[in-house]
Order: structure tokens, then sequence, then C-alpha cells
């Protein structure tokens, strides 16, 4: 096996990774070595694209505010000065003195007024009610956002599997079964018979791999899987398969409304779980790294 930088004198490279092991870490040079740079960047640009995607709320209602004081401005007369605002021909013909305004700030040519803390302290509450997903305050359009972000998180994690899985078996073919080879189709989710997540995973890396079959063996996985399809097949009303499929989960409190009941989907849980959704991607990239890079012994 390959000398690693960092090891102490006798070490193997096993006993090494062990020992330096960092959970949830994986850096572009690592995912070059074993050929799975691809699945680390798409997965990257989703991650983050949830992330904006989840701010997303707040950052509205901060804007809204700051138009709202730019809007009192003009109707109090502190109009912009005068001069060519625009390119657009012919000039100034479809704009208010607000449109005027609003575009200049955009454009950097002044600044949105300034907040004041009673300003902020109104943007706070409202994102923190955003946050907490509280239906009385937001209303049911935070229920469609939450259902949104949640949908993404999931989806996020499963591209990563089949990115992932087909990147590390086309380049690390002598570390996979010579029947099984790319490219790898998932369907079904966690549990699609054959072709699902968990079966295609266990074909490929056996019995030996079992730091990746207990991250997809996550419970969480299954909790999610079950809300995130309920919402898309019976618009989040309890239904016998979501119960039947929560019935043998063992984590702590369950959500399981009566038949027909509303599920109570908040920003809060949705958080919860795009967190934790995120964060076992990023230890599925490690223990996939490290399991070819490492292999356990026969």
């Amino acid at each position: 096996m390959p000398f690693v930088d960092g090891m102490m004198p006798g070490e193997t490279p096993e006993q090494y990774a062990k020992r330096a092991r960092k959970p949830d870490s994986i850096n572009r040079d690592q995912a070059l070595e074993v050929g799975i740079e691809a699945a680390v960047d798409n997965f990257d640009a989703n991650r983050r694209r949830l992330i904006c995607l989840a701010h997303l709320p707040a950052e509205v209602f901060h804007y809204a505010l700051r138009f709202q004081k730019l809007a009192q401005e003009i109707k109090a007369g502190k109009l912009p000065e005068e001069g060519p605002y625009f390119t657009d021909d012919p000039p100034h013909s479809l704009f208010s003195p607000l449109t005027k305004a609003l575009r200049d700030c955009v454009e950097k040519k002044r600044e949105f007024p300034a907040l004041s803390q009673e300003d902020y302290a109104c943007y706070l509450q409202v994102a923190g009610v955003a946050a907490l997903g509280n239906p009385e305050m937001i209303g049911p359009s935070i229920e469609a956002f939450a259902v949104s972000v949640l949908s993404q998180a999931w989806q996020t994690f499963e591209v990563l599997t089949e990115d992932l899985l087909n990147a590390a078996v086309s380049n690390n073919r002598d570390r996979f079964p010579r029947e099984f080879a790319p490219p790898v189709e998932i369907l079904g989710g966690l549990v699609g018979k054959k072709v699902g997540i968990r079966d295609q995973y266990r074909q490929a890396f056996g019995d030996s791999a079992e730091r990746i079959t207990a991250i997809l063996q996550d419970e969480h996985l299954d909790y999610m899987s079950a809300i995130r399809n309920l919402f898309l097949h019976n618009s989040g009303k309890t239904d016998e398969d979501y119960l039947r499929r929560v019935e043998p989960l063992t984590l702590d409190k369950v959500i399981r409304p009566q038949l027909g009941k509303q599920f109570p989907l908040t920003g809060q849980l949705t958080s919860r779980f795009g967190d934790h959704c995120l964060g076992l991607g990023m230890s599925l990239l490690y223990e996939v790294y490290h399991w070819i890079m490492y292999p356990p012994p026969d």
C-alpha cells in the first residue's frame, strides 16, 4: 500500500486512516484519487442551491422591507437626481419614479435605504417564524415551501447515490464484482426491488462495507422518504401506505397522524431532515472513498 503523509513509523495506511479519520470530510484531491470528483462536484452544487432555496423566504422579506422604505421615500418627494437612469428606448416612458429609483439601486447608482433596528426586529421575527413554520402566522404557503425544500433535499441525496456509485464502479473496476458494470441505474428510492439504493449498493460493495451500509440504513432516510411521498402522492393527507412505511421505525417522535389527517410538516422539521440528509450524503462520499483507498480485509 502507498505511504501517506502524516503516518507514524511502522503504521499501515489503514491504521493511519482510522487514527486520522475526520468523519463527513472529503476534499476534491481525495475524490480525484478514486475518480469520484464529478459526484462530489455535483453534490456540492446541488447542496449550495438547496441552501440558497432554504434562505429564500427570509431574504425575500428582507428585500421587501427595503423596497417598502424606498417607496416611502419616493412618495415623500425624495426623488432621485435627474439623469439618464436607463438606456431603454424611448427613455423613461414606462418607468415611474419608484421604478427608476429601484433600477438605480439594483445598478448601484444609489444605495437602498438603510434599515433601522426597528425594521430589523420585524425582519428577524418573520424570518424566525418562517424557520419554525408557524401556520397561524405565515399561512399555508409555508407548508408548500417546506414540501419543496424537503423534496429537493431528498432528491439531492438520491442523485448523489447514483452519481457516486457509477463513478466509483467506472473508475475502480478491480474493486467491484465483474458482473456489476456501469451504467448503474437506481429506481424506486431506498427499497426499489433489486434496483433501489440499498440493493444496488449491497450488490456493489458487499457485506464488508459496514459503514456504507450503516449510512444507507439510517431510518431518517425512510422517514423522510415516506413524508416526501405522502405529499407527492396524497397532498400530505395521511394514508395507509405512509402508516405502513413508518410503522417499523424506531426513531423518537415519529409523527403518525390519524388516517386522512394532514401531516403537520413545519419548516423546523424540514430543516432537521435537510441537514441530516446532506450530512449523510457527505458521510457516504467519505466512506466510499475510504473503502476504495483502504480495502477491508477478506
